[in-house]
């Protein structure tokens, strides 16, 4: 067996790799494809594939972060994982090696949990730190629900509200997602990439007295028949309010109007409990489709 870099021309194969491994827990589509090797997030120095007689085996990846001093481990895939232990493990040591060279001081690992890539990251010292749930409702079936509190109105985020709606946004995410802050950079970061994507999708606002007290997004996928969902993020002194609700509801009657027979979204869950987001999405009609595990070690352990 050989390990190589990534070379022009390796999208496919990449695809082929993933969705032969993961077979229907995840498909990748082209878009994301494009996203997942565009930089800065991607170098082709930083994806290996593994490869016997010139058939490829498996491949991992070392994605860019926001964060300087930190990396995501991501899309390791290997055939018959299972049988294929000792190919997970030299792809694992690759993408460490590889990280450990650039000098990054946290590495963080993604993957399905899939027991072969759980128990080979432990095995590197990795540890488990959070769980995230993709989750997707049936925009059709799921839109019916009726927003009750009535002291809540919600609209698209106009051009001059994009810098209280995006503050909101970033202000809205803590405390569950002061991880998330930090990968991107920091609040200002994250605040200025949520603008930014405000003016290109259509969002939504929650309005309590007049003031935006929460936000949702949903993003479309062109040629798709599915749309992704921001998640709904409601400002602290808000909670327990009913804006979650009324945002869901709105996000799925948006969702519905486009034109999109499927919204889905990736939510946070502790390892042993549900965050609140993911209940309030569980109870609007979301359903589980896939789990996912963030381990995280130190470059110097």
């Amino acid at each position: 067996m050989v390990l190589r870099n990534f070379q022009s021309g390796d999208n496919k194969l990449f695809v082929n790799l993933v969705n032969a491994a993961y077979r229907n827990l995840e498909t990748l589509t082209t878009e994301r494809v494009k996203r997942l090797l565009s930089p800065p997030y991607f170098e082709p120095k930083g994806f290996f594939i593994a490869e016997e007689k010139s058939k490829p085996l498996g491949c991992v990846g070392v994605f860019n972060l926001s964060a300087k001093d930190r990396v995501d481990l991501g899309y390791l895939a290997v055939k018959n994982a299972f049988s294929n232990a000792a190919v997970v493990d030299e792809l694992i040591e690759a993408a460490l090696n590889c990280a450990t060279y650039e000098k990054r001081k946290t590495l963080k690992a993604v993957t399905l949990t899939i027991q072969p890539y759980v128990e080979a990251y432990q095995k590197f010292g990795f540890r488990p730190v959070r769980r995230i749930l993709r989750i997707s409702w049936d925009p059709v079936r799921t839109c019916e629900r009726r927003q009750t509190n009535r002291k809540v109105e919600v609209t698209e985020v106009s051009e001059a509200e994009l810098a209280e709606a995006s503050q909101v946004f970033a202000d809205g995410v803590q405390p569950y997602w002061d991880w998330w802050v930090k990968e991107k950079g920091g609040k200002k970061m994250l605040q200025n990439a949520t603008a930014d994507a405000m003016k290109q999708t259509p969002w939504l606002a929650a309005r309590i007295g007049g003031k935006i007290a929460g936000v949702t997004g949903v993003i479309p996928r062109p040629r798709s028949s599915e749309a992704s969902f921001s998640g709904v993020v409601v400002l602290p002194s808000f909670r327990m309010a009913g804006l979650g609700s009324a945002l869901m509801s709105s996000a799925l009657n948006m969702t519905k109007k486009m034109g999109y027979k499927r919204l889905v979204v990736h939510t946070m869950a502790y390892l042993d409990t549900l965050a609140p987001g993911a209940i309030l999405y569980l109870k609007s009609g979301g359903k589980i489709e896939a789990e996912y595990l963030h381990l995280s070690r130190n470059s110097a352990e």
